[in-house]
């Protein structure tokens, strides 16, 4: 199973998140980032997460904003993939 990314600044709640996710068993890596700067950084690897665990208000960049732009890069991606040869 690929990771699982937990997008949190609050050191607390990802502490619970973490220790959540552990009790589940559910045998993913745990990764994480602070903000959606951090989270857009991540996603640009070529491992992408099979789940996005997103707080919505962040410093930096927000949640919203985050999922806006990983949408915009998506459809690009989505977009090259299914053009077709000239």
């Amino acid at each position: 199973m690929s990771h699982i990314l937990i997008v949190e600044d609050s050191i607390d709640d990802l502490d619970l998140m973490r220790l959540a996710l552990r009790r589940a068993e559910i045998g993913a890596e745990l990764r994480s980032a602070r903000d959606g700067v951090e989270a857009l950084e991540q996603l640009q690897d070529a491992e992408l997460p099979a789940v996005v665990l997103l707080d919505l208000r962040l410093p930096r960049l927000d949640g919203f904003q985050a999922v806006q732009d990983v949408v915009g890069q998506l459809g690009r991606y989505w977009t090259a993939l299914n053009r077709r040869p000239d």
